[in-house]
């Protein structure tokens, strides 16, 4: 089974979901493009903000800012054809971690992503936000007003539950121990992306990220076989 590969199960300061822990840290203050480290990944089934198969051979653990230009260019740009050609095929898994680092805006839109998650939409709600940013040259700087005009073409359903849970305290916790956890791991910019374990850092061309999949996957597959 592609889901035993060889890491414990913790829980990990990323809004109580459980993580395997790196089994080493990147080291300094950002990680080097392409460095190998120990997987970091949650494969829970109940994770409202992972797409793909709970046990796919490959996890992307992906680190990102709402309020970064070049997080919504991995997203518009790169990201489809990702889900299109290995999620969707149940060979990779995107895993989401908020580490919202430009300022106010950024982490006014974390929770609002984690209000939209909370009913179930989280999914739904990155893709309107990043639509929206689709056409904008560098920050966004979406405020409230925008987040529930995204929260309803989501389809959330309980809008006035969205509304309170965006503005109030109910995540600002979770928000924190996620910036800490992505600290902690070396993540010091937007996007960062772990591979399995393989660091990426920025919205890379699409051939970078296919290179690192297939190697991941050619990894599991040799893992799998010696098991």
């Amino acid at each position: 089974m592609w889901a035993l590969l060889a890491f414990l199960l913790v829980v990990a300061a990323t809004g109580g979901f459980m993580v395997r822990r790196a089994t080493a840290p990147l080291g300094g203050s950002q990680a080097a493009q392409g460095s190998s480290v120990g997987e970091v990944s949650r494969r829970n089934p109940a994770d409202p903000f992972a797409v793909g198969a709970v046990d796919a051979p490959v996890v992307i653990s992906e680190f990102s800012d709402f309020e970064c230009p070049f997080c919504f260019r991995f997203a518009n740009d790169t990201r489809p054809e990702i889900v299109s050609r290995y999620v969707d095929t149940g060979l990779v898994r995107i895993e989401w971690n908020d580490f919202p680092v430009n300022g106010e805006n950024a982490e006014a839109a974390a929770k609002a992503g984690r209000a939209a998650a909370a009913q179930g939409k989280f999914e739904e709600f990155a893709q309107a936000y990043y639509k929206a940013s689709a056409p904008i040259s560098g920050h966004p700087h979406f405020v409230q007003s925008d987040f529930e005009r995204f929260a309803q073409e989501a389809g959330v359903p309980d809008m006035e539950k969205f509304r309170r849970q965006s503005t109030d305290g109910t995540f600002d916790d979770a928000i924190e121990k996620a910036k800490a956890f992505g600290t902690s791991i070396g993540v010091s910019g937007t996007p960062g992306f772990l591979v399995g374990n393989q660091f990426i850092s920025g919205a890379q061309p699409t051939e970078v990220f296919h290179r690192a999949i297939d190697a991941q996957l050619q990894k599991a597959a040799a893992t799998e076989e010696g098991a």
